[in-house]
């Protein structure tokens, strides 16, 4: 028995005429006949009862015409499936993101979950080395991070560029100089950053290179490995964090934020894969990712949320 069998045999018990069946599968009346009949010397049993006035389906040919309409379906999904998985639809992938990235995640991946439903998606927190790890050694598909440092394995793409501001703790001196806050004000004062191993040298320089350009090296006092224990330092009055813009809408008890009078460079948030990669799932997470930089533009002038990407595409 072959596909065309089924379809040949629905197509007739549902016309219950072989001449309109016929013409609706696109093939002359004899041939189509000639099927029915092989078929039904292949299964020992009549399916229709002919006559010269009509055709009717007999009661094998009703039960049979049951799990063959089962059987076409469940043959529909399965080509949907393969067509879901070439173009990286259907499947399971693992992300890792770093603790700041939520404000970039949250609406990430909600937008992405309404574009991609029939994707599993397992999250996990982990610092940047941690990531880069695991994508060297395939336990994740995807990481979200600050700009690593250099690897012959690993590919980075920018999805997200934003300035950097002062997190001080509530009545802080400075913050009587108003906004823009003067870079060069923070030369005396402990500051507050993140080790440069773990949060990554890229991200780690800009803010070093920010400091020098204004004319000071900076007095770091004290390291945290989390952008929310910066800033939860910096609201005990322990010193001043320099963070990216995002992180004012993640932690902000005890401190106020303040812009910073020079944005050259700014603060990158990006997306890792494997340079060898092949799963057409991540390149698919990668192309909406980059609708995502694109679309940050807009929003940026007319107040659209990212989630609000599949409405208005």
């Amino acid at each position: 028995m072959e596909l065309r069998h089924l379809r040949y045999f629905v197509t007739v018990a549902e016309e219950l005429h072989f001449g309109k069946a016929a013409e609706r599968l696109h093939i002359a009346q004899p041939p189509l006949s000639k099927q029915i009949k092989d078929l039904e010397k292949e299964l020992g049993v009549s399916l229709f009862n002919r006559t010269n006035r009509k055709v009717e389906l007999t009661l094998a040919g009703m039960l049979f015409l049951e799990e063959a309409r089962k059987l076409q379906a469940q043959l529909e999904h399965a080509q949907n499936v393969a067509r879901w998985a070439h173009r990286g639809e259907v499947g399971s992938l693992v992300l890792a993101f770093i603790g700041s990235a939520n404000y970039d995640l949250i609406p990430l991946m909600k937008g992405y979950r309404k574009r991609f439903p029939k994707v599993d998606i397992t999250l996990s927190q982990m610092l940047t080395p941690n990531q880069m790890e695991g994508l060297s050694k395939g336990t994740i598909d995807i990481g979200i991070m600050r700009p690593p440092s250099t690897n012959d394995e690993l590919n980075f793409e920018t999805i997200r560029r934003e300035p950097w501001v002062a997190a001080l703790p509530e009545g802080h001196p400075l913050l009587e100089l108003g906004e823009p806050l003067p870079l060069y004000a923070l030369k005396d004062m402990p500051i507050i950053l993140y080790p440069r191993n773990l949060v990554g040298p890229r991200f780690y320089d800009a803010i070093m290179k920010l400091c020098y350009d204004a004319g000071f090296s900076p007095n770091i006092v004290y390291e945290a490995p989390e952008m929310q224990t910066t800033v939860a330092l910096a609201a005990s009055e322990l010193g001043i964090a320099l963070v990216p813009y995002s992180i004012q809408f993640l932690f902000n008890k005890g401190v106020v934020f303040r812009m910073l009078d020079d944005q050259t460079p700014s603060a990158e948030i990006g997306v890792a894969w494997r340079k060898e990669e092949t799963s057409p799932l991540v390149h698919s997470f990668l192309s909406f990712c980059r609708e995502v930089s694109v679309l940050q533009e807009v929003q940026n002038s007319h107040g659209m949320a990212w989630e609000e990407h599949e409405d208005k595409a």
